[in-house]
Parts: C-alpha cells; structure tokens; sequence
C-alpha cells in the first residue's frame, strides 16, 4: 500500500523540497539566531538573565510563527504565477505583499506591547527575571516589523520565482558573522558587564 503511494507521488517530491527545502532552512535560521542568542547571554550574564531570554524567545517564537506563517503565503503565490509567466501579477503580490507584512508586524508589535508584556507578570516567574524580560521583549519585538518585511518582500518573491541559494549563504553569513562577533568582543563585554 505505502509502495503505491509513494509510486503515485514521486514525481511530486522532488518539487515539494524544492519549495520546501528553503523555507526549512528559514526556520533554522531563525531558531539558530535563538539559540545564539542564549549561549551568549549565559555566558556573560547570570541564570536570572538567562531565565529572561529564555523565556522571552519561548514567548517571541510563537509571535513570530504567527508572523511567518502569513507571510509564506506570497511563496506559492509567487511560484504560481512566475510559472504562467504573468510577471505583472508577481509585482501585484509583491506589493500587497509588503502592505500586509508591514501591517502584520505592526499589530503583532501591538499585541506584544499592550497584550503580552502586562500579562508576562501573571506566568510564575520571579520578579528579577520579569524584570529582565520585560525591555528585552519590547525589543525583540520591534524586530518583527523588519523582519517580516524582509521575509515577504525578499525570502518569499525570490523563494517563488526559485532563487533560493542566496538566502542560505546570507544566512549562513549572518550566523558566521554572530559566531565571530561574539569571539571578538567576549573579553570586552565581559570587562564591562553590560548584560541583557
């Protein structure tokens, strides 16, 4: 049964992790920049502020799921109609695209602002990490704006017209450029004890 399945389908596959495939490589990209982001605040910093951006990139991973999961609805859009060579109606995308995109990170920087940051006190946390998590999470989510602008303007209309290899090497560049970063001013910021 599974053998017909996969028979029926196959021709398929290798399409899917055409598209598929860049947009996997998104999502590790940003849960890699999370990560990131906590191994270099628990080595400088103490627990309680490693509590504070552990708990801040729990609660911005889902603002951000939200977020992106609109904005990849340009990619297949995009696809589609690069495929029947109507390239006005790609620019038409494009542009409502970036409209709906700015908006989302907008209302998306409201919730988090108005919603999120006055409840985050009733999550059992202890005062000092609530206190590190608030101003970090105000300004972890300013980010959403760009960065959706960035992820539907850019990612998605060339991931659907299928040029997807710079992306990877701009994330990898953007990860490598972290890692050297923090090797560069890891003596410096731990003088200065800047923390969160």
């Amino acid at each position: 049964m599974l053998s017909t399945i996969y028979t029926k389908y196959k021709p398929y596959y290798k399409e899917n992790l055409h598209l598929a495939l860049p947009i996997v490589g998104s999502q590790l990209g940003h849960t890699l920049v999370h990560m990131a982001d906590s191994v270099i605040v628990g080595h400088f910093t103490d627990t309680v502020q490693l509590a504070a951006v552990s708990l801040v990139n729990s609660i911005f991973m889902l603002i951000l799921v939200i977020g992106l999961g609109i904005s990849y609805g340009l990619t297949p859009l995009i696809a589609q109609e690069n495929g029947r060579q109507n390239y006005d109606e790609c620019g038409k995308l494009l542009s409502n695209s970036l409209i709906i995109n700015i908006l989302i990170g907008v209302l998306l920087y409201i919730a988090v602002h108005f919603g999120v940051l006055t409840l985050i006190d009733h999550l059992d946390q202890t005062p000092e990490v609530v206190r590190y998590a608030k101003p970090y999470l105000n300004l972890l989510s300013i980010s959403i704006i760009p960065l959706l602008i960035f992820q539907g303007y850019l990612l998605g209309f060339h991931f659907g017209l299928g040029v997807n290899g710079i992306w990877y090497g701009l994330t990898l560049g953007l990860l490598t450029a972290s890692i050297l970063l923090f090797f560069r001013f890891q003596n410096k910021t731990r003088a200065l004890n800047i923390g969160l």
